[in-house]
């Protein structure tokens, strides 16, 4: 159990395991709608991908702390949800492609849900503990050219 875990009932915290279990797929899945263009940091706008997260502590706190933080309103909510849904129509048909049955494909999905809900032996989340929203942030504000009022603060001419 996590420090900040201490608070919340055992449903409460699976649902938030569950959530940061899922923070890689969903990443992609923003990806995969192109959030990424218009994302409020320029990181993942250049990298064309998405690379933001919440920090552990926070995700599963709020609905729209489960997903990415560009996801900030119904519309982002929906476009990250069509992503996903072209990543599993794109993940089956590779399956059937195969010659996978319709039922091993859906015994594969539930498969991966309870391994996702109750496995002990997870990878982590390969950007956990770095690159949170604040974090993201923090850099944002760090790496932007001084506008007037900074350049006078730091006795530059302006």
């Amino acid at each position: 159990m996590e420090p900040y875990e201490t608070e919340l009932s055992d449903e409460e915290r699976r649902q938030r395991r569950k959530f940061r279990r899922l923070q890689p797929r969903l990443r992609d899945a923003a990806t995969v709608a192109g959030l990424f263009s218009e994302c409020r940091f320029s990181r993942c706008r250049r990298a064309k991908e998405c690379l933001g997260r919440h920090p552990d502590a926070e995700i599963g706190s709020s609905l729209y702390k489960n997903f990415p933080p560009c996801v900030i309103n119904f519309q982002l909510h929906k476009a990250l949800a069509d992503g996903l849904n072209r990543m599993v129509e794109a993940g089956e048909e590779a399956l059937r492609s195969e010659g996978r049955s319709p039922q091993e494909i859906a015994r594969g999905s539930q498969d991966y849900y309870n391994a996702l809900c109750n496995a002990d032996d997870w990878p982590e989340d390969p950007l956990a503990g770095v690159n949170s929203v604040r974090d993201q942030a923090r850099e944002t504000t760090q790496n932007r050219a001084p506008g007037r009022k900074r350049r006078k603060a730091l006795g530059k001419a302006g």
